[in-house]
């Protein structure tokens, strides 16, 4: 994929009308200034692009993608959250009671001892990452952590969505529900099951629609105007959650990273993007409103003794894990992550039987 330097210089001028509508309408001084400084590298930018000559050279155009990944980073800024002033701790207050599982059976409970959010800065490829191998941090998730489940079993089980004791919510709540179930081996096996729900932009992307930008109208609000390109991570996402499972196996990606824990562990766990349905067995099964990816952990030796590893320090761990789909051309890319959690402490000891 090529990129002009009129098309930058459009996209740049789009996002920042918005930056200075955004600093003209917000009372919060901490946004205003973090928007100002992202308004002078935005017309850095254009300084640089003028002076940029043969657009079809293969330097000018690892430049200009370079220079379109920055104006990527931006974007999470101009989210309504951050422009309100909300701390991202208390973004939960903004989710709409349909999202909020309570009443989980075999809960995980959010904080020291359980899971946490994670605000880990994942490393993921972006739009120019086949010509230069830069990557970009990740922006804000595409699906939204909603409780978490340690169940222990007799016997691990993939399609776990319809069990009595799932946390999936069987009324109709409009959403996109993403859920992770690890099955871990051992003398009591157990099951993880995460359960995530899509954001607006994820699920207009799984649904095939065409994202538009929007200008600003002469009273400070948002106006759709036309669809503009897809982003490669919004292409590859709709045909991941329709795809048979060889795509999804060569594409589901985990990163993980021990942010604290013994060295041993973190030299076992690492933290190089693996596409784990190369080396672990998944199973997929998808239904009216969701998607559930078994994680089979005993299905590779490798695997099974690093957990023997990590198993008896899970207690002292922190943990971030981030999920993507991996971009391998022009048309997929960049990546945006799709889910993470933060382990923080996990007391596996505590996995009871469904209804204990």
């Amino acid at each position: 994929m090529t990129i002009t330097k009129h098309q930058l210089t459009h996209q740049i001028q789009q996002t920042s009308t918005k930056i200075l509508a955004a600093i003209e309408s917000s009372s919060h001084s901490e946004v205003i200034e973090k928007l100002e400084q992202y308004n002078l590298q935005l017309n850095s930018i254009l300084t640089n692009i003028e002076i940029l000559e043969n657009e079809e050279s293969n330097e000018t155009q690892i430049q200009l993608l370079s220079y379109h990944n920055d104006v990527l980073r931006i974007q999470p800024y101009l989210r309504p959250e951050f422009l309100c002033g909300i701390p991202e701790e208390e973004w939960d207050g903004c989710v709409p009671p349909s999202l909020v599982l309570t009443d989980i059976p075999n809960e995980v409970r959010q904080g020291q001892g359980g899971w946490d959010k994670s605000d880990f800065l994942f490393e993921i490829r972006g739009k120019s990452y086949l010509y230069d191998n830069v990557k970009i941090a990740s922006q804000t998730p595409l699906f939204n952590l909603r409780g978490v489940q340690l169940i222990s079993v007799p016997t691990l089980r993939p399609h776990i969505v319809h069990e009595p004791w799932c946390a999936f919510p069987k009324h109709d709540d409009g959403n996109e529900w993403l859920i992770l179930n690890y099955m871990v081996p051992g003398k009591t096996p157990y099951q993880m099951v995460c359960f995530y729900t899509a954001s607006e932009e994820a699920r207009r992307a799984i649904r095939g629609e065409s994202s538009t930008d929007s200008k600003i109208s002469g009273d400070g609000n948002s106006e759709p105007t036309s669809p503009r390109e897809k982003e490669g991570w919004e292409t590859l996402l709709s045909r991941f959650w329709q795809a048979e499972q060889s795509f999804c196996d060569e594409r589901f990606k985990l990163i993980p990273s021990v942010t604290e824990g013994p060295w041993m562990v973190k030299m076992a766990v690492g933290t190089k993007p693996a596409l784990i349905g190369k080396k672990l067995r998944l199973h997929y099964a998808r239904g009216p409103r969701f998607f559930e990816i078994d994680i089979d952990i005993g299905s590779s030796s490798v695997a099974s003794r690093i957990l023997t590893v990590v198993r008896d320090s899970c207690r002292l761990l922190t943990v971030d894990m981030g999920i993507t789909l991996e971009g391998q051309d022009d048309e997929e890319l960049p990546e945006r992550i799709l889910c993470r959690v933060q382990w923080r402490g996990v007391d596996l000891s505590k996995a009871r039987p469904p209804g204990t």
